[in-house]
């Protein structure tokens, strides 16, 4: 289950509410608009480490706006919380044009992989977003953990990169969902939060 950081408050709310859950993971975004992954992931690490969610992590974390030593140093403070539960999804930040700026390229990406190997050893868990040719080119030559394809659930998408990656890496499906009471409201936030993909 993966939540948008919107509002620190909100944010401790849920982690309380699903803290109890034999969850695989938890995830905060890092999507434009929301606050900081890492901040906000550090406001609900009390919650989290007594928790039953066996992983915790940033899945987005946008490499074109964090320079890899921001990133790297940025979890080394959530390692201290959260030990071996903590992984870090990299992403290239697609939605960096509109603000007017390129996304980050496959060298941020590589280098930022890098560095979270050097300083939290080999077997820390990386998850990549994307599904392109070449971002799944250097997901193999890199040995990461898993591949994240984010706002879809189409499965022949999911069947084609499979066919790709092999067997040894992991594919994680990120539909968006969105509940509320109000029908009509639920499904105009969904609209909007798939737009950013």
């Amino acid at each position: 289950i993966g939540i948008p950081a919107k509002s620190l408050h909100e944010l401790d709310v849920f982690a309380k509410q699903i803290s109890s859950y034999p969850l695989d993971s938890f995830s905060i975004y890092g999507d434009l608009g929301d606050l900081s992954p890492f901040v906000a992931l550090q406001s609900i690490a009390a919650t989290l480490t007594e928790s039953n969610i066996k992983q915790v992590g940033i899945m987005g974390v946008p490499v074109g706006l964090y320079h890899p030593e921001v990133t790297v140093s940025s979890a080394e403070a959530l390692y201290e919380s959260f030990g071996q539960k903590l992984y870090i999804g990299l992403v290239r930040g697609a939605f960096m044009g509109s603000i007017g700026l390129r996304p980050g390229n496959l060298n941020d990406v590589s280098q930022t992989i890098d560095r979270l190997r050097f300083e939290l050893g080999e077997e820390f868990p990386i998850f990549i977003g994307g599904y392109g040719e070449k971002i799944l080119s250097l997901v193999m030559n890199k040995r990461v953990n898993a591949v994240k394809i984010g706002g879809s659930a189409n499965l022949n998408l999911a069947s084609m990169v499979k066919q790709q990656l092999g067997s040894e890496i992991k594919l994680v499906m990120g539909s968006v969902s969105v509940i509320d009471r109000n029908r009509r409201e639920a499904r105009k936030i969904a609209r909007l939060e798939v737009a950013k993909y």
